[in-house]
């Protein structure tokens, strides 16, 4: 059967947004902006065509917990290092 491909987090940066929000590598991305329109897409697609403010809501791996991770400015340019932004 046709199933649906689910974002999950691999890591965490140690300071990071995601991190202080609670989100810990294992959760499933199940909504941006409170849609689910990503579904089917890459992390890859997903991360760069984020544009802030965003709020990433994200279901623990025990799928019990949930985090919300609300990002104001983007902190890289999706591809290029610091010193081409």
């Amino acid at each position: 059967g046709g199933g649906t491909r689910r974002i999950m987090v691999a890591s965490v940066s140690e300071y990071g947004k995601a991190s202080q929000a609670g989100v810990k590598a294992g959760d499933v991305l199940v909504s941006i902006n409170g849609s689910k329109d990503f579904q089917g897409m890459t992390a890859d697609v997903v991360h760069c065509s984020l544009v802030p403010p965003v709020t990433l809501v994200f279901m623990g791996f025990i799928g019990k917990l949930q985090a919300e991770v609300r990002l104001n400015q983007k902190q890289k340019i999706c591809g290029l290092s610091p010193q081409y932004q």
